[in-house]
């Protein structure tokens, strides 16, 4: 099968779809899987309207010359819209990709016009989370039969950079960028209340909470620590953004990852490979049940799920984990188990194998 990959985030930009995509393309298990991105501003100009015309030449060459049988979008808007027109002048078929927020974005206003037609000449759909196709099919629920959700996964050179074991204490850890959905702010509310109950519990004296990442919100966040307690201000430490084996070392490190993120104005984590990172390590997770969270995190097996925006719910998992080393073993044996089973060789032939169907 000769397919093409059409998409605007590809690295070396960074995030969850860009980090998609080049594990697809790297990953895909026979035949070919070729890439037409942004680069050099190959697919969208940046001073003329529409800046999508640069993508209609540039896949019009790929199909008068490539002539691939399947064309892989990225984006719905503005790719999709394209790869629809071109699709009335050439023979091939196309398969759309969706996350999450571009789904919200594709049916606000008047975009939600051209989008059904886009999605309603579509051969394959695949979502990257159950959450998104199932919010997909209440728009049209026709479409449930062209639908595949086929999450992120991870690398299996990940297995290289588990340590097992964990530090002295009871360390919280969250890993990602510094944005309000991420749910830190409301960590640190459940911290305040656990030390208001807690605080001469021998758990609560040897817990620590760190905040590993970089963004809008850091500001904010200090400054709600900042009004805490001085005990509690002792206890959280910001490392700032880490990559690499230093990242690994404190997932390793930890003793539960926590981040409750949550639905803010349509914008969700579509998944969260964080949580599979944690699970790989041994350690159990603590999220919020939110977006498609739940297809990273099950809860009650891998780890706990809870309501991300009631901090006293965040509080009492903390609490529950906290004084049950036994369940935070058991949490953690079964979430390395379900990390195993997203790695991306999998991923990317489930999602070839869609495509042949």
């Amino acid at each position: 099968m000769k397919a093409l990959l059409a998409t605007i985030e590809y690295p070396p930009q960074t995030g969850g779809v860009s980090n998609y995509y080049e594990n697809l393309v790297k990953f895909w298990p026979a035949g070919e899987l070729r890439v037409l991105d942004n680069q050099n501003n190959q697919l969208l100009a940046r001073h003329f309207w529409p800046k999508w015309r640069r993508s209609f030449f540039a896949l019009k060459r790929e199909l008068k010359y490539q002539k691939p049988e399947w064309l892989v979008v990225g984006q719905i808007l503005p790719l999709g819209t394209v790869v629809w027109l071109l699709s009335f002048f050439y023979s091939f078929r196309y398969c759309l990709i969706f996350h999450g927020m571009d789904l919200e974005l594709a049916f606000s206003g008047r975009k939600k016009y051209l989008s059904r037609k886009i999605i309603n000449r579509a051969s394959k759909i695949v979502c990257a989370n159950n959450f998104t196709a199932e919010r997909l099919k209440t728009f049209n629920p026709a479409w449930a039969e062209k639908i595949a959700v086929v999450n992120p996964g991870i690398s299996p050179e990940a297995e290289n950079f588990v340590l097992g074991g964990a530090n002295a204490g009871f360390n919280l850890l969250s890993v990602g960028r510094l944005v309000k959905r991420k749910g830190v702010d409301q960590v640190l509310k459940a911290l305040e209340i656990l030390e208001a109950s807690e605080k001469n519990k021998s758990w609560w004296k040897d817990l620590h909470y760190f905040i590993v990442g970089a963004g809008s919100e850091d500001e904010y966040l200090r400054a709600i620590v900042k009004t805490s307690s001085a005990d509690l201000q002792s206890k959280i430490t910001f490392t700032g953004a880490v990559v690499g084996e230093e990242k690994w070392r404190l997932l390793n490190a930890c003793s539960v990852f926590v981040m409750p993120s949550r639905n803010i104005a349509g914008d969700f984590e579509g998944f969260g490979i964080v949580y599979l990172e944690a699970g790989l390590c041994g350690k159990p997770v603590l999220a919020g049940r939110a977006g498609g969270v739940s297809d990273a995190v099950i809860h009650g097996e891998t780890g706990l799920l809870v309501n991300p925006e009631d901090p006293g719910a965040i509080a009492q998992a903390i609490k529950k984990l906290a004084e049950n080393e036994d369940l935070r073993q058991e949490l953690g044996r079964k979430g390395q188990a379900h990390a195993r089973s997203f790695f991306w060789p999998k991923q990317a032939e489930k999602f070839q194998q869609f495509l042949l169907k």
